[in-house]
């Protein structure tokens, strides 16, 4: 699905165009207890 609700963590790119910003964001949405875990191991990484 593209909302990616069957997901246990959802990667998005929150790109604006009226921004400067060279480098851009992103946004992690955790949806489960298992995305969590997942996350909280290799947050480290980000």
């Amino acid at each position: 699905d593209k909302a990616n609700k069957s997901a246990d963590i959802v990667f998005a790119d929150c790109y604006i165009k009226s921004k400067d910003d060279v480098k851009g964001k992103s946004n992690i949405l955790i949806r489960t207890a298992k995305g969590k875990q997942i996350f909280e191991k290799y947050a480290y990484l980000f």
